[in-house]
């Protein structure tokens, strides 16, 4: 992604038997070989010898069911070595943990950028949003309403928490109430539907976490290093875009996504999922805006210029990240 390409230092397991609970930081395992081929929708790839050095072979009959992006790889009553499963599992972990963007070319990124209009997305999406409400009060229902009747057609999960404060005093058991039912959920959800050993957080890449964006010239440290090659990417497309001329009232003196780690963790509502495994790109500003838990915490107070850049940057990210 930049000159930090080093894998994520911690990894999740999707079958203890095979591989160690925590990866390495370097790849789990050495370079696909010739043997056995695994074809996915878009390609394939190769796991090493089906026999280990000794010579032997093992009848091992098993369903591998593990989720990607995109994909889900099935492999029945095969005759594998305990070695060679621990390759394939290998192979396709590293499938997994170690995807790389489709970097954007500056066309590309011309068009992207140009095709975005704020104001057209402030009206037609924003707005009606921007509702004061409350649960079960007739604004609550208008948004309600309105999400259910959009829907559009996304290619990536879109997840809105509620319950992250306190109703007394922050605590493990009082906040994040939505964020950690849907990690529990999630982590107790076969997935794909009826897998062994596998949950819905195994299919999950990447959860990027975004809070307190719209106040103007927000600052964002990297907090993890196992996803600072992501980090790092959104440095160098913020960087790109300003070199077009594509992001308005933007200073690379006061870059958004700053080059320095923050020395703590924030709580917020990735802790759920970052206890369980999940890699976390989390965009939140240090420090926080100065409307922060106020009452001018408002339309008023939301910058458009920051919020449009924003949105150019993380568009871009979006279609590196899913090669669209």
């Amino acid at each position: 992604m930049s000159a930090n390409n080093s894998p994520p230092s911690a990894q999740k397991s999707v079958l203890s038997s095979a591989i160690p609970a925590v990866l390495p930081t370097a790849p789990p395992c050495s370079s696909p070989k010739t043997g056995l081929s695994v074809r996915l929708s878009n390609g394939s790839f190769s796991a090493p010898s089906l026999t280990n050095s000794r010579g032997s072979v093992h009848t091992v009959s098993f369903l591998l069911q593990i989720g990607l992006t995109r994909e889900s790889v099935t492999i029945e009553a095969q005759e594998l070595s305990l070695s060679a499963v621990k390759d394939l599992v290998c192979s396709i972990v590293y499938q997994k943990n170690y995807h790389q963007p489709a970097i954007l070319n500056s066309s590309a990124l011309q068009q992207i950028a140009e095709g975005t209009s704020i104001s057209e997305m402030w009206q037609n999406d924003l707005r009606r949003l921007l509702i004061e409400r409350y649960p079960g009060s007739p604004g609550s229902y208008a948004v309600r309403q309105n999400v259910s009747d959009s829907k559009p057609d996304l290619s990536l999960q879109l997840i809105f928490f509620d319950g992250e404060e306190a109703f007394l005093h922050w605590s493990p058991q009082d906040s994040l109430y939505g964020s950690r039912h849907l990690a529990a959920k999630m982590a107790s959800t076969p997935h794909p539907p009826g897998a062994r050993g596998t949950s819905q957080l195994h299919g999950m890449d990447l959860l990027v976490l975004l809070d307190l964006i719209g106040a103007p010239n927000p600052t964002f440290p990297n907090f993890f290093p196992n996803s600072a090659r992501w980090f790092e990417r959104l440095q160098a497309i913020e960087h790109e875009l300003h070199e077009l001329g594509l992001l308005k009232d933007h200073s690379l003196e006061r870059q958004y996504f700053q080059n320095y780690s923050y020395g703590g963790v924030i709580q917020d509502d990735h802790i759920p999922f970052l206890r369980r495994g999940v890699p976390i790109l989390h965009l939140i500003p240090s420090p926080f805006p100065e409307v922060w838990h106020t009452m001018d915490d408002n339309e008023e107070n939301l910058d458009e210029s920051t919020i449009d850049n924003l949105n150019k940057i993380l568009q871009v990210f979006v279609l590196e990240y899913l090669h669209l």
